[in-house]
């Protein structure tokens, strides 16, 4: 690895963690030493915690993000993490969890800032990678950055809902359409499935006549929420405006292991003159660096055929389709 440490080395990637109760988003551990964070968490005690045994290069904010700044209700629940600037939608949250996680313990008054008055107070350049998870309230703190802002984005990981388990929340098919007007295609979509609840017992008819303790691939559940990723494709001419722009852009593809874009984006920028042959090698090699290793069945060489060959005479098939972000298979618990 050299080209993408030295480029990001003189100019960090720019993250934010929006709703980091219980610490950084894992998949982002790997890159800190590239990457200057600012996470936030309105719960202060979680976030003094998480202040103390921070990693380098993370700032950790004690605030709310609204699409207004100003004072704003904040709903805790039971579960901390299930508190959120919408209140519950009884109704419809308690088919699939019990009061122990969505029971209401108070309410509080919280002030909040929009993301462009928490850049411009700080004094701080817009982020590249954003991460929210804030129960219902993402699409106000996306509302909340200034268009003029949105260029440096790169890449979006948001929690979404397909239910309105928070009332009057914004559901996926709203966040979905204000990414697309943000010059953004959806890469993938994490899902969490819920199963039915009868008298606030989870997992009841799973448990009472299916004789089952929890859920498994053989009973399907109905999608609730899920984690949806927006990524700028190789095709938008804003990830080829510098050289640090564009290292940037690589690295938020192989955070999210998309290899093949990366591999891909580099060839587009030598086109565009951007890079030249050296460089192009340079980044090759960086991005398949960080590139897990085929087990020896699924390798293009020889010994991949071969393993290939001894698989298939003793009957051995694979009926998954690994991936990072989700499992493919139905039913995908």
């Amino acid at each position: 690895m050299e080209f993408i440490p030295e480029l990001l080395t003189k100019d960090p990637i720019r993250a934010m963690d929006i709703g980091a109760h219980g610490g950084l988003v894992e998949h982002w551990l790997p890159f800190l030493s590239w990457m200057r964070i600012d996470a936030f968490e309105p719960n202060k005690e979680d976030c003094e915690r998480q202040k103390e045994a921070s990693p380098p290069h993370v700032s950790w904010h004690p605030i709310g993000l609204a699409r207004e700044s100003g004072e704003h209700t904040l709903y805790v629940l039971n579960r901390s993490t299930g508190s959120s600037l919408y209140p519950v939608n009884v109704p419809v949250l308690s088919r699939y969890t019990s009061t122990s996680y969505y029971g209401l313990v108070k309410e509080m008054k919280i002030q909040c800032l929009s993301l462009s008055d928490f850049l411009e107070q700080n004094q701080k350049l817009p982020p590249n990678v954003l991460k929210l998870d804030t129960q219902g309230s993402e699409l106000d703190i996306l509302y909340g950055l200034e268009d003029s802002h949105w260029n440096a984005v790169l890449s979006v990981e948001t929690e979404v809902e397909f239910l309105e388990l928070y009332k009057d929340q914004p559901l996926f098919q709203d966040v979905h359409a204000f990414m697309l007007t943000k010059g953004f295609e959806l890469f993938d979509l994490r899902t969490y499935r819920g199963y039915r609840l009868k008298w606030d017992e989870e997992l009841f008819y799973l448990k009472k006549y299916l004789n089952t303790k929890g859920g498994t691939p053989l009973h399907s559940a109905q999608l609730v929420a899920g984690d949806a990723l927006y990524l700028r494709t190789p095709e938008d001419s804003r990830v080829y405006e510098s050289l640090s722009v564009f290292g940037k852009y690589v690295m938020s593809l192989v955070i999210y292991h998309y290899f093949d874009v990366a591999l891909f984006a580099v060839e587009m920028a030598e086109k565009k003159g951007l890079l030249n042959a050296t460089q192009r090698e340079a980044l090759f090699a960086d991005i398949l660096s960080f590139a897990p290793k085929p087990p020896l069945y699924l390798r293009t060489d020889l010994a991949g055929k071969i393993s290939t060959r001894i698989r298939h005479r003793l009957g051995i098939t694979e009926s998954d389709y690994p991936t990072f972000w989700t499992s493919r298979r139905w039913p995908d618990q």
